[in-house]
């Protein structure tokens, strides 16, 4: 690449070199676009291992591993569950300690369909870069300051840090929270991680409860026990019991279950809701009711 910087006009043969070597890392226009940041990540985690970048080496391997971490509860989604094993091999030190350059291509090319998976996860970072100037270095690297994570990160740090706080362990565990525990939390995620405006910008019509629930998710115990009436094998059929298994899985990770959520193909594998339940529309009518429940849970009653 770095071989045609700067030239104005190239040969017919330089021109083939393009082709067969180049013309395959731009990306078609159809890709998802966190297909084409799964493919700029591994494509500079090559480079850092030809030119023996270590430290490049180890920040990507982690983020990697993150990603693969972030796929494994979703084995309910038959791409996923079809790639699961090099989903377990990316997460071992001992694959990447002898990974060659095929291998990290191999790993490019298995994970990048299932990033669609992740939206939700991996959620662009923006910088306003409106802001002024505060500070300017060259060839220095950023250091791990507090300061310069954007409000989600502050707060999921806090959330993981304070999960025994009254407030928020009431919100994991599927309880109702009084108005002081509100106020608290307001204080908190309004005043201490960030300013109400930048929860705002985070949150992005997510109601506070919702937005804190979404960093815990529901603890297993909780969602168990609240559909644990509609893992009866006696009453509701298997594909019943397994879509309900799928209900728990998503709110367990997730915290809530909104109506749109259930259209995503993410959730059930785009199960058919209506074909599943047409013998027992009231059971399904129920385990609603118990959605909204827990929904209701992480919302602040109005005054």
């Amino acid at each position: 690449i770095t071989g045609f910087c700067g030239r104005t006009c190239i040969g017919a043969i330089e021109a083939g070199n393009i082709i067969s070597h180049l013309a395959g890392l731009v990306p078609a226009h159809d890709d998802d676009e966190s297909a084409r940041r799964l493919d700029a990540l591994m494509y500079k985690l090559s480079i850092a291992h030809v030119t023996g970048d270590d430290n490049t080496q180890r920040s990507i391997i982690n983020r990697v591993k993150t990603i693969a971490c972030t796929l494994e509860p979703k084995a309910t989604i038959p791409q996923v569950l079809e790639r699961r094993e090099i989903i377990n091999q990316v997460q071992q030190d001992c694959f990447w300690a002898s990974a060659t350059l095929l291998d990290i291509e191999e790993v490019r090319q298995q994970l990048r369909d299932l990033m669609q998976y992740l939206k939700k996860e991996m959620r662009a970072k923006v910088i306003n870069v409106t802001d002024s100037v505060l500070l300017e270095k060259e060839g220095e690297r950023f250091a791990d300051d507090p300061a310069m994570e954007g409000y989600y990160q502050r707060a999921e740090r806090y959330v993981k840090d304070n999960e025994n706080k009254p407030a928020i362990h009431k919100l994991k565990n599927n309880e109702m929270l009084s108005d002081a525990d509100w106020d608290e939390l307001e204080k908190i995620f309004w005043h201490e991680v960030g300013t109400e405006k930048e929860y705002e910008a985070a949150a992005n019509g997510v109601s506070l409860g919702r937005f804190i629930r979404g960093i815990t998710g529901l603890s297993q115990d909780a969602a168990l026990g609240a559909f644990s009436g509609f893992l009866d094998g006696t009453l509701f059929t298997e594909p019943q019991i397994t879509f309900v298994h799928y209900i728990v899985d998503w709110i367990t990770r997730w915290g809530t279950l909104t109506p749109e959520d259930m259209k995503d193909d993410e959730f059930a594998g785009g199960a058919d809701i209506f074909e599943i339940f047409n013998d027992n529309l009231d059971a399904f009518q129920r385990i609603r009711s118990t959605i909204e429940s827990i929904n209701s849970n992480a919302i602040r009653a109005a005054a």
